[in-house]
């Protein structure tokens, strides 16, 4: 995405945010299927690795998921700020989260216990990420999230291939 960010920077800035839109519904996409099938997945894990079900671990699974997914939407927006050479905001968003995450951490464990060092890890992943998301695309004049249209964009691409596998779930249908 870097270099088709920069290319557009200087020949089409209008391009930057189809391409920013799709990228972000793309990843989203696949983002919070996979880690909705993790968090799923997690009592079995568990299971497999810990020899029973352990609540603690499908917890801090489910919100460390959720953190990730918030964290991975923001990927676009990290690799825009680093095409458009405006690396501050990138920055800033990793020292929210290095900062934040060990400081609530350490206060919310020793204050609640271990569910809330979890938790505080999680916010800290979603702090620094949203201020990448919303710094990076301010400062390239862009909507921080995707239209409604990348979605539909991304769902026609998505048949296309199918069409070309000969896979098309709408064919089936008729």
């Amino acid at each position: 995405l870097i270099p088709m960010f920069a290319e557009s920077s200087v020949r089409d800035r209008s391009r930057i945010r189809l391409l920013y839109g799709r990228s972000v519904a793309a990843i989203g996409s696949l983002a919070l299927a996979g880690l909705v099938a993790l968090t799923a997945a997690s009592p079995f894990i568990a299971y497999i690795w810990l020899g029973h079900v352990d609540a603690l671990f499908v917890f801090s699974v489910a919100v460390l998921s959720v953190g990730w997914v918030v964290n991975i939407l923001t990927v676009p927006a990290y690799l825009l700020g680093a095409a458009l050479g405006r690396l501050r905001w990138n920055l800033v968003g990793a020292a929210v989260t290095t900062i934040v995450g060990p400081l609530a951490g350490i206060i919310l464990g020793r204050l609640i216990g271990p569910e809330a060092i979890v938790v505080a890890a999680a916010g800290a992943i979603i702090a620094g990420g949203l201020v990448v998301l919303f710094r990076n695309t301010h400062d390239a004049g862009i909507a921080a999230l995707p239209r409604r249209s990348d979605f539909a964009d991304l769902k026609g691409e998505f048949r296309k291939l199918l069409q070309r596998r000969g896979r098309d779930p709408e064919a089936a249908r008729d």
